[in-house]
């Protein structure tokens, strides 16, 4: 849980990009950045597809998700 203004989401720009990690409350999932097809949204919803899953975030301020989700293409 995150507080108004604060970012639920982190980027690790430390070493290889592998994988986009998703954190659950009770579960954790780590996919593949080798399967990214594309993303796509606004502030307040963000989905990301990847060959296999759809990930589709909810909350505030994601646009910068986005962002920092096309310049990871390049980190790989």
């Amino acid at each position: 849980m995150a507080s108004a203004g604060e970012k639920p989401w982190v980027v690790d720009r430390v070493g290889q990009v592998y994988g986009l990690q998703v954190i659950l409350l009770k579960r954790v999932y780590v996919l593949p950045w080798a399967q990214f097809l594309y993303a796509e949204g606004n502030s307040e919803e963000v989905r990301v597809v990847l060959s296999a899953h759809d990930v589709v975030v909810k909350g505030s301020g994601l646009d910068s998700l986005l962002l920092i989700l096309q310049l990871s293409r390049s980190w790989f």
